[in-house]
């Protein structure tokens, strides 16, 4: 039995330390910032292009599916005229969403523990669905990659070290 309030506040913070520690921290995801948005054509079909920053973990991007008359997203695309980003500022030049490949890669793999997923190149995109399944999307170029009705959609690059990392990845979503 507590004799105090301050007992009642250690105990407080216990529950309340335990629950932040688990998934409510895990989906504390922050927004990807949304640097354009605009009309696509004479049909008045909106669109969405943001920014994955390569110094942070997962950034997340809220899919607009408003119905029939509002924005309603299926379509995401990766544009190949961007400077993009890299694992390591001072060592390697920026890539795209497929990561650090050939010399390169082989370069890297002495630090292989720093990657988020083991499986794909240093700097991959990785793309983390609602329901926690998480994908590459290695191939480069600009065909639009069905995203479906998803509600959201996380990125990161494939690094846990952020602090030599640079540049950004844009997505453009219609």
């Amino acid at each position: 039995m507590m004799k105090t309030g301050a007992g009642l506040v250690a105990l407080l913070a216990l529950l309340v330390g335990s629950v932040l520690t688990g998934p409510v921290l895990a989906e504390d995801v922050p927004l990807a910032h949304i640097y354009a948005q605009g009309e696509w054509d004479q049909y008045g079909d909106d669109w969405d292009c943001i920014e994955i920053s390569s110094t942070m973990g997962w950034q997340r991007y809220m899919v607009p599916h408003e119905g029939i008359l509002g924005r309603n997203f299926s379509s995401m695309t990766i544009h190949t005229d961007q400077e993009g980003w890299t694992v390591d500022k001072a060592q390697y030049a920026p890539v795209l969403n497929g990561g650090h490949t050939g010399a390169d890669a082989e370069a890297l793999a002495p630090f292989n523990q720093y990657k988020f997923d083991q499986s794909v190149p240093f700097g991959a995109l990785l793309l983390r669905f609602a329901d926690g399944d998480t994908r590459t999307i290695l191939e480069e170029g600009e065909e639009p990659w069905m995203i479906g009705q998803e509600p959201q959609l996380n990125f990161r690059i494939n690094d846990t070290g952020f602090g030599d990392n640079a540049g950004v990845l844009q997505l453009c979503f219609w």
